[in-house]
């Protein structure tokens, strides 16, 4: 599959830089850094390899030097975290109004603009809102009630598919096999895929070998 990015929230224990990118093609870093470091990390990073994330209801000026950093980069992603149980509530969806409509909005962040909704939302709800506010939901396919199946999934309004996995512990096979239906399910669009697993830089290439297999 030529239309996916694969990687990691940021930088696995004890793998550099150099070996990183010879082996996946993105990565999300959560760090707020000097331009010094970002500068180091676009001299070695692919084009459009990189997301950073941002302070989610962060002020103009946060927004403002967050554009300046993707910039220096090359970004093309700027992702935003719910707070810990961030609910669907009409207040916290009028403030996630508030926030993309006009202060991050697709002006001022000059990237796209990725979305990560805390539990308390069902996938469907959050990638139906967000599709309101002009962003992109990510979400984890693998987090579901036992029973369900990988199906519920498959009728998403989606432009582009952006997943973040985020279980503890070892990912089984059948669980890789899961995300690579889902990918061929949605083999039209843009994908990108970030490990926040246990061992996310193992599942990561596990995945990569399983795609090109």
């Amino acid at each position: 599959m030529a239309n996916i990015r694969i990687g990691t929230v940021d930088l696995p224990p004890r793998i550099d830089r150099e070996r990183y990118f010879r082996e996946l093609s993105f990565i999300e870093l959560t760090a707020t850094m000097s331009r010094a470091a970002l500068a180091r990390w676009r001299k070695l990073a692919p084009d459009g390899a990189i997301a950073l994330h941002g302070a989610l209801f962060a002020t103009t000026d946060a927004i403002a030097q967050l554009r300046g950093a993707l910039a220096t980069v090359a970004a093309p992603t700027a992702v935003f975290r719910s707070p810990a149980l961030f609910s669907p509530s009409t207040e916290h969806r009028e403030r996630l109004r508030r926030f993309f409509g006009e202060v991050a909005t697709a002006e001022e962040i000059g990237a796209t603009r990725v979305w990560i909704p805390d539990g308390l939302w069902e996938p469907r709800d959050a990638i139906r809102f967000a599709r309101e506010l002009g962003v992109t939901c990510t979400f984890d396919p693998l987090v579901r009630e036992p029973g369900v199946p990988l199906e519920m999934f498959f009728d998403l309004e989606l432009d582009v598919l952006y997943v973040r996995v985020e279980r503890p512990g070892v990912l089984r096979a059948e669980r890789m096999d899961d995300l690579a239906v889902l990918f061929e399910h949605y083999e039209a669009l843009p994908t990108t895929i970030a490990f926040a697993t246990t061992d996310r830089w193992r599942d990561a290439r596990a995945l990569k070998k399983l795609l090109a297999g």
